[in-house]
């Protein structure tokens, strides 16, 4: 193996994946009614916890979740820079986190006292978004590419990522500060529902708003079908906060009209989906550009 990768847990990647692709996670942690646990934990049941942890949104309860600090991610590569081993860390995008600085705080400290280095990686998007770009360094890396070489093609390829989503309730971007308190309470009575996207700086933004869950799904098939390249042969990726039957009902539609190659869809990570909140869903593909 020519160099580790590592990813953050809000890549959105689960145990099968992470062994596929030769993958190692590091956990955020969440906080549940001010209990810490780890978002990810190797072996654990990553549907059950999901949808005991968006069930306990619904019902009220208090989450939030921290980010990924130096230190964290020092203790996690050091092993590997000490034995010779070069570590590419992806992290979800810098524009929506700052755990993307804290691996590069500590790819900077670490930077004189290993001839091995840690890289950073940015690829300007979150959930399967980031995921979906580390399954492709994994296969670069299969392929022979440095490090070096597939950090270069991460940062062309992260301006072809469209990421395109909507959520069931607004209170989640209110409470994060996306959106307004009155933009909030209006969408709520009139079941507007915003069309959201990640940007060419990875954050998020406004992308249109439809009357309607339905119109909502819809839109999301739409963008696919009118943005993908060469959509036959793409992977599409779906995150979903425990709303499988809608997220399926989009990759049917989405199959349909243009279809795809494959289909990786998934449970929305905790963290990310903490602030989206339960009844998002998320989709993932290639496209021109942003």
């Amino acid at each position: 193996m020519s160099f580790r990768i590592m990813v953050d847990s809000g890549c959105n990647l689960t145990d099968d994946l992470l062994e596929k692709y030769d993958i190692l996670a590091i956990s955020y942690v969440a906080r549940l009614d001010g209990e810490e646990f780890l978002c990810y934990e190797k072996g654990r049941d990553y549907e059950a916890a999901a949808k005991r942890y968006y069930d306990a949104m619904r019902e009220g309860h208090e989450v939030a979740t921290s980010l990924i600090n130096e230190a964290m991610f020092t203790e996690a590569v050091e092993p590997y820079l000490a034995k010779g081993e070069d570590v590419l860390v992806i992290t979800i995008s810098s524009g929506v986190s700052g755990t993307n600085r804290q691996a590069c705080l500590a790819a900077e400290s670490l930077k004189d006292k290993y001839k091995a280095k840690l890289y950073v990686a940015d690829p300007l998007g979150a959930s399967l978004g980031a995921g979906m770009m580390a399954i492709r360094a994994s296969e670069l890396r299969a392929k022979g590419m440095s490090v070096q070489d597939v950090c270069k093609d991460l940062e062309q390829m992260r301006e072809r990522l469209y990421q395109v989503f909507t959520v069931e309730d607004l209170s989640y971007l209110k409470a994060g500060g996306r959106i307004s308190a009155l933009t909030a309470a209006i969408g709520s009575i009139l079941k507007v529902k915003p069309i959201l996207k990640g940007n060419e700086e990875g954050k998020i933004v406004a992308a249109g708003k439809v009357l309607g869950r339905r119109k909502a799904l819809h839109a999301l098939a739409d963008a696919y079908c009118e943005r993908a390249v060469d959509p036959k042969e793409q992977t599409l990726y779906i995150a979903h906060a425990d709303c499988e039957a809608e997220a399926m009902a989009i990759a049917n539609e989405i199959q349909e009209r243009a279809g795809y190659r494959e289909l990786v869809l998934r449970q929305y990570d905790l963290c990310t989906g903490t602030h989206v909140g339960p009844g998002t869903i998320a989709i993932f593909f290639f496209a021109e550009h942003r």
